[in-house]
């Protein structure tokens, strides 16, 4: 119930205080060990990039689950990966992930991301969120082109996929390289608790499609090793992820930002700012 000028001095104090304690444990030696972990490289034989595992789900039944679709004029759902028009290599290798029913995520996404339009999903785990957007991505991606280059320094992705465990980021990271495979898209996993020079060597060698959690892409691009332009992300809404997320868009184009922000403040039914103008 202070001034606001009161208010803002505790916050500065409290910020030079917080300042001051970390740069007395660094002096003193008190600094998180080096991480120096590199972790072993993923297999490279396509036998090993498309094993199946068994799920024991049984995917008939995901039929008779009801879909609830929002938003302004969104395209009709497709029935079959033929529907989708995907390129043939992306046909390829969806037969041999194992891929030959669409899930209900699957039919009503994969519409609408190659339609170029916004989507914010929500599915049970195990009923094939991750390739409802890595499809159609991907499918953008070999029609469009791509720019990254292992002879650039500073790598521009075309896409930025972040999730809020290494354990999620690495599973699809795993996805991307199937379904990519073949293909000139390099596709780069980045995650702490590894050495981040190793994490900047991977992207350094050329990335089109880089999967990370929001602490290690904090970290690369404060190295200035990454540009983005914000044009595809996953976002997942956990409570302790909406910082980091915000953080990365701030990054991004300003309406991107501010598109991600008012979803956000939505899912988590709080009033929006009132200092944002009434049009957003």
């Amino acid at each position: 119930n202070g001034k606001p000028w009161e208010v803002f001095f505790v916050i500065l104090f409290t910020f030079g205080c917080a300042g001051s304690l970390a740069w007395a444990l660094r002096c003193t030696g008190f600094s998180r060990p080096k991480v120096t972990y590199i972790p072993p490289p993923p297999p490279e034989d396509e036998d090993s990039i498309f094993a199946h595992y068994q799920t024991g789900i049984n995917f008939d039944k995901y039929d008779t689950i009801l879909v609830e679709v929002s938003g302004h004029d969104p395209p009709p759902a497709i029935l079959t990966f033929e529907e989708a028009n995907l390129c043939q290599t992306l046909n390829n290798n969806i037969a041999k992930a194992g891929y030959t029913k669409l899930t209900p995520v699957q039919k009503y996404s994969i519409p609408i991301i190659l339609g170029g339009r916004d989507l914010m999903a929500c599915a049970q785990t195990g009923s094939g969120k991750t390739a409802a957007f890595l499809l159609p991505i991907l499918a953008h991606m070999m029609r469009d082109g791509i720019t990254a280059s292992r002879f650039k320094e500073l790598q521009e992705p075309e896409c930025i996929i972040v999730a809020p465990t290494r354990e999620l980021i690495n599973q699809i990271y795993l996805e991307a390289r199937k379904f990519s495979f073949g293909t000139c898209l390099r596709a780069v996993v980045t995650y702490g608790g590894t050495q981040l020079g190793h994490s900047i060597r991977q992207i350094v060698q050329g990335c089109n499609m880089l999967c990370a959690t929001p602490g290690r892409l904090m970290d690369i691009i404060g190295k200035e090793k990454t540009h983005y332009t914000g044009r595809k992300m996953k976002s997942m809404l956990f409570s302790s992820f909406i910082y980091g997320l915000l953080k990365i868009c701030s990054f991004c184009r300003k309406e991107f930002f501010l598109w991600y922000l008012l979803r956000v403040f939505r899912e988590i039914h709080l009033d929006f700012p009132p200092c944002f103008p009434s049009s957003i």
